[in-house]
């Protein structure tokens, strides 16, 4: 080990130590066992080690061998002191639990222990092991003495050696700090962190700026210490202090290093006064002229000169701050760090600070925190410094992969993984083993059980053989196994009785399958068991680790019970576990220090009172007590102790039934005892059965921090507390509260004051009585108030909007079978809103507003002015107007319309008549070519026109079909209609609409009948239909003339998509010079593929073409993506595309499955060993196909493999994958071909 680490891990076991052995309760229960004498002494002893260890702290290096060898053995006999403390410790605990007159439960012997480490420090065996026995514990009191006081002497004997190498040591580093310059980089004034341990410095200095050194021209501090104690990070906190800031208005920083070089450091002042480069100038008399000039305009200064190392006389120091003392400004300062207390004298300072190592060890001691608040500051520390990232989407954190291989690096000597790969060098000083079997064990396809593993239980054998198992702090398994590991597992760590954490997943087996000692282990701090196995209770044995801190068991699946006598855990924290089994511990009290509790359930049997939760002073997070309805009494409910619990964020209180013969008096009185803590921040009330709340809910001075408050299921409530003067109230739930029919303004609060100042949320929900929401103007109410849902009120017939001043931030609002209200559209005077959903009320159908989408269905006639005027006034921002079955509303839209500033898409269902926008979706609408084309003569700014699904109703003359495209429309860009059978366009086609870039006809199979023109049973077309600016292409139901008029002159056409066109049988792409992608699909005719030569296509897909397959072009070398049917010919293909292709899909779907192929033929396999360029590779729509390439291996730049709907494959090939695969994607295929895709290491598999 680093002599460094073991220093520091020394300090942090001997602090631990002191802390256990400055516990009162370890000294009274010493003193009954009449240990007393002995601990003080220990603890002495460990003070004085602790000082020891802070002196060798501060040394910059710790070279001398016999030192570090020291050092080392101190590390070793910390921690093993520790385990003898905490060993003590835990016979306190059961004498706590137990009780000092009862048998104690069997646990591991001390006097094994201290035997064990008598031995390990070579001391001998102790005598007398019969005497004196400690009551209860099998202890020998003489024993236990007479090992406390060798270990004691040893301390002695380790910390002697100790200080004569630090003798050693400081004479070695004084003699060598003349001849050596330091290689540290220099440090930045401008890196920001954290300092601990060093306010008292801070103030003081701070004082000094203040007062002493503000009489006086220039004041020189110098702080001394040793190397890495913190001179630099206070002189940095120091600088960017905003108390310097009002101080000084000039500040320099200098980092000054091994050689004084006063006019480097000159320059560098220069630099920071004036900003600009002084490189040209080496006269010292200059530079301090210029200096002088600059610092007349500065009235006071602090000048830092960073890591000085020497200074050769002390006129060179003078020399340097004559141009500071110019002029008449007082209080400038000189902070100067320095390693070298000599340099205190040179620099003339009166006075000088010594920094020392901080005096609480490696780890500062905080015990008036949680070691939960302790680990998240520390986690926090590493987040700042970018060891750990923060990953919000999953809630997790990750480690850059170079800070984890700087991790593992660092804790070579105490940590080890045992993953199957090579380990060589073990040291014996490992104390933290993980165990990750995944992919060692996977299992049998036939039997579905795990296969054996021997060489990896050989490796864990052969490995573990080299370490010190009893000393093993950590133990993690991670994974599934097979029986055979288990056993070994449980042999090799029968010994391993110093654990701290343990944790076991994947785990098949009883623990006590798994850990022969599993009652031994007595120092078990954290506990994590999963398993998915039924069945598997908990051993009773678990109940006697006093120690246990953190027990994790929420994924023990169909785990129903806990062991008898779980309440004796005292010292745990957190229990992890489903939460019915929560309430399933009696006598929860005894669980004094538990920080969570998910759910109490209050119970008529003993050990399941209220007041079991009294001494649970730590409980924080969320607590839900059930079965209130058993409390009968205030001073039963007092009990509880929940105004004491400072900690708790959330309570739920829960009454699960009527309690018989109890009136409002009595649940009042029950409930008025709960009264929480004031730093409760969320509340819930579900099922009180009395008819007002309690007082603590009138008064602000008792939920002052509630920001959410539930009231749910309170059916005898007849009136609403003032919840309007809480001041952090943010969300508020009022559920099912069926005996309020009005909102009155004593919900509000005391007149004056503004109520519900933040309140955000607001829901009204299954309030069947309630018939009026009162408002006021005279009063401001809900001024934060965003979302607002009222639902099943059935008979509420007046909302609280016409208050002018109210819901003024109001953004979402939603409303739902509220059948009686007057307001034909219940919304408030706002301009805000940006989500509405009105539904079931009396004169409207539905109101649905998302994302600036608007959707009005179902106006009556008599409502239709209200309802539009609310519209344009409170929802100005929408952007999409949808519009089914509204009558008679033409002159409002036109009208109104005209103040919608955002409005650019129109979407109308069931209405014949149309306004002006930049989009237009018509679908499922009755409308005729002819009305659509007058309705176009209003849309001068129309950019997009879909149509879909618009049949006209009846039979219709041709005049009424045909659709024209009026060449006004010069923003339009994108043309779709679809399954339209009546349309038809008109000769002139679209070649006047200039701005036209994607044309998609779709399942229209009558829209170019007027068009084409029938001569001797041939079409033919007069002249081109689209413009050139056309870039996008997509067509069903071509011929070969409507296609050759169709591509006529479209130099700009970039993709063309023709898709199920029986009849074509010839595509000519002469015209079309930039075409990129290609894309043919069920053109069983199509035999042929004119005039695109070699012009840059890298894109093709052909399906369902058979004709095609074999003619295609062997000019097409550009193509980089292809996609086809599996067809015979598949090595001409792929031979002459072979130069380019990196992504290549085969799909069989277009063969039936008595024509798909078992396997490819070895002329196709033999085809894709020249396919070297190829990045990816797809197999779809094949259910007969069994196996894949065997000659894959050959393709050395494949990255993805994909395979589709191929069930029968069960094995990737035989010659194995190419290296370069990274990604394996198997969909819809064998389990079989699944795991062992899974199995391929490096690879990522998605299924």
């Amino acid at each position: 080990m680093d002599p460094s680490t073991a220093l520091a891990m020394a300090g942090w076991f001997v602090q631990v130590i002191f802390d256990k052995l400055a516990d009162t309760a370890l000294q009274a229960w010493a003193s009954r066992v009449q240990l007393r004498e002995e601990i003080e002494l220990l603890l002495t002893h460990v003070n004085r080690t602790s000082v020891l260890l802070e002196a060798a702290r501060g040394r910059r290096e710790i070279g001398n061998a016999a030192l570090a060898k020291c050092l080392e053995e101190l590390e070793r006999l910390a921690r093993d002191a520790e385990d003898l403390v905490d060993e003590l410790d835990f016979y306190r605990l059961q004498a706590q639990v137990e009780g000092p007159g009862k048998q104690q439960v069997k646990a591991p012997s001390i006097t094994t222990s201290i035997v064990s480490l008598a031995s390990r420090f070579g001391f001998g065996s102790p005598a007398n092991l019969t005497d004196s026995k400690i009551q209860g514990t099998g202890l020998d009191r003489s024993t236990v003495s007479s090992q406390i006081k060798e270990i004691i002497i040893k301390f002695d004997i380790i910390g002697d050696s100790v200080m004569r190498g630090l003798n050693l040591e400081s004479l070695h580093s004084i003699s060598e700090e003349t001849h050596k310059v330091p290689t540290e980089n220099q440090t930045t004034k401008y890196t920001t962190v954290k300092i601990i341990g060093r306010e008292k410095e801070v103030n003081y200095i701070l004082e000094l700026l203040s007062s002493s050194f503000s009489d006086k021209v220039i004041s020189v501090l110098p702080i001394v210490g040793n190397g890495g104690i913190g001179k630099t990070t206070l002189c940095r906190h120091l600088y960017n202090h905003p108390r310097i800031k009002e101080l000084c208005d000039l500040q320099i920083w200098i980092s000054v290093s091994a050689s004084f070089d006063a006019v480097r450091i000159t320059r560098d002042m220069l630099e920071h006064v004036s900003r600009d480069r002084h490189a040209g100038i080496h006269s010292l008399n200059m530079l301090q002229e210029i200096l002088v000039e600059k610092l007349k305009k500065v009235s006071r200064f602090l000048l830092v000169l960073d890591d000085m190392w020497e200074l050769k006389d002390r006129k060179g120091w003078e020399t340097l701050l004559a141009p500071l003392r110019f002029g008449d400004n007082k209080g400038n300062v000189i902070l100067v760090t320095t390693r070298r207390n000599s340099l205190v004298k040179q620099l003339g300072a009166e006075i000088h600070i010594r920094l020392d190592g901080l005096k609480d060890g490696f780890i500062p001691t905080q015990k008036s925190k949680k070691v939960e608040e302790i680990g998240n500051g520390y986690l926090s520390m590493l987040l700042d410094w970018a060891f750990f990232e923060k990953d919000d989407i999953h809630g997790k954190f990750v480690m850059h992969d170079l800070m984890h291989d700087l991790a593992q690096m660092v804790s070579l000597d105490e940590c080890l993984c045992i993953d199957g790969s090579i380990i060589r060098d073990i040291p014996g000083t490992i104390r933290h083993l993980s165990i990750i079997t995944k992919g060692a064990y996977v299992k049998d396809q036939q039997s579905k059980e795990l296969q054996c593993n021997e060489s990896f239980e050989n490796q864990l054998v052969e490995v573990c053989s080299s370490l010190e198992i009893e000393k093993l702090r950590t133990l993690l398994l991670i994974g599934q196994y097979d029986p055979y590991f288990a056993r070994a597992f449980a042999t090799i760590f029968k010994e391993a009785r110093q654990l701290r954490v343990l944790c076991l997943t994947g785990m098949h087996y009883d623990l006590n399958h798994l850990i022969c000692n599993f009652e031994n282990l007595i120092h078990l701090r954290y506990l994590t068991i999963s398993t998915s196995k039924a069945g598997r209770p908990l051993p009773k044995s678990l109940c006697n680790l006093y120690h246990l801190q953190f027990l994790d068991i929420s994924r023990c699946r169909h785990l129903s019970d806990l062991p008898e006598g779980v309440d004796n855990l005292i010292s745990l924290h957190r229990l992890m576990a489903e939460k019915e089994l929560h309430s399933m511990i009696p006598n929860i009290g005894k669980l004094t220090s538990l920080q969570k509790l998910a759910e109490f359930r209050v119970r008529k049997v003993s050990g399941f009172e209220i007041r079991q939760l009294k001494n649970l002073g730590e409980l924080g997070g969320s607590l839900r007590i059930f079965g209130l309805e058993n409390v009968k009494t205030k001073e039963e409910a007092r009990s509880a102790g929940l105004g004491h619990k400072k900690h708790l964020g959330k309570l739920c209180l829960i009454w699960e039934q009527e309690r018989a013969n109890s009136g409002f008096l009595a649940k009042r009185e029950a409930l008025e005892g709960l009264k929480p803590h004031s730093n409760l921040r969320k509340l819930l009330i579900s099922g009180y059965g009395g008819d007002v709340l309690p007082t603590w809910f009138d008064g602000t001075m008792s939920l002052t921090s509630l920001e959410s408050i539930s009231i749910e299921n309170c059916k005898a409530l007849e009136i609403l507390p003032p919840l309007g003067q809480l001041p952090c109230l943010q969300k508020l739930r009022l559920v099912n509260l069926g005996a309020i029919k009005e909102i009155k303004d004593q919900f509000y609060g005391t007149p004056g004051l503004n109520g519900f100042p933040l309140l955000e949320h607001m829901e009204v929900l299954n309030m069947p009585n309630l018939k009026k929401w009162i408002a006021t103007d005279d009063e401001i109410f809900f001024r934060s108030l965003t979302s607002l849902t009222i639902t099943n009120c059935e008979k509420l017939e007046e909302l609280p909007f016409k208050g002018k001043h109210w819901f003024s931030s109001l953004s979402e609002v939603t409303i739902d079978n509220c059948h009686m209200l007057c307001d034909p559209v219940p919304l408030p005077c706002t301009d805000k809103l940006k989500s509405v959903t009105v539904n079931r009320t009396r004169y409207l159908g539905s109101i649905y507003l998302r994302d600036g989408n608007l959707k009005i269905k179902h106006v009556l006639d008599g409502t239709a002015v209200r309802i539009f005027q609310v519209v344009y006034q409170n929802l100005k921002n929408i952007t999409v107007l949808n519009l089914k079955n509204c009558q008679n509303i033409s002159p409002l839209l036109w009208d109104g319309f005209q103040q919608m500033t955002s409005f650019n898409r129109f979407q109308l269902l069931d209405y014949p008549k149309f306004i002006s926008v930049k989009k237009l979706l018509i679908e499922l609408c009755c409308i005729t070519g002819k009305q659509l084309s007058l309705m176009l003569l209003e849309l001068p700014s129309l950019s997009k026109l879909s149509l879909s699904k618009c049949v006209p109703i009846g039979p219709v003359d041709d005049d009424e079909c045909l659709l024209e495209i009026p060449a006004s429309l010069t923003l339009l860009k994108h043309l779709e209609i679809v399954d339209c059978p009546g349309l038809k366009i008109k000769k002139e086609g679209f070649t006047e609409l200039s701005s036209l870039r994607e044309v998609r006809i779709i399942h229209c199979p009558y829209f170019f009948s007027y068009v084409t023109t029938s001569k001797n049973q041939t079409e033919t077309i007069q002249s081109c239909l689209l413009p050139s600016s056309v870039e996008q292409l997509r067509f069903t139901d071509l011929t070969d003339s409507l296609t050759t008029s169709l591509l006529l002159n479209l130099s700009s056409l970039a993709e063309l998509r023709v898709v199920k066109s029986p009849k074509l049988s010839i595509l000519n792409l002469q015209s079309s010079t930039s075409i990129k992608k290609l894309v043919v699909d069920n053109c069983k005719k199509l035999g042929l593929i004119q005039g695109i030569g070699i012009s840059g296509l890298n894109y093709l897909s052909v399906h369902k073409c058979p004709a095609l397959l074999s003619t295609l072009l062997e000019e097409l070398l550009s193509v980089k993506v292809l996609s086809i049917s599996y067809s015979s010919s598949l090595n001409d293909m792929l031979a002459k595309y072979i130069a380019l292709l990196q992504h290549l899909t085969i799909d069989f779907s277009s063969l039936s499955q008595q024509e798909q192929p078992n396997r490819l033929t070895e002329e196709h396999e033999e085809g894709f060993k020249g396919l070297v360029s190829l990045r990816e590779l797809k197999f779809m729509n094949c259910a007969n196909l069994q196996s894949l390439p065997s000659e894959l291996c050959w393709m050395v730049s494949l990255e993805d493999l994909w395979v589709s709907d191929c069930p029968k494959i069960a094995a990737l090939p035989t010659n194995g994958l190419p290296v370069s695969l990274k990604g394996l994607f198997v969909y819809q295929c064998g389990e079989e071909l699944k795991e062992q895709c899974r199995s391929i290491p490096g690879v990522t598999v998605h299924s």
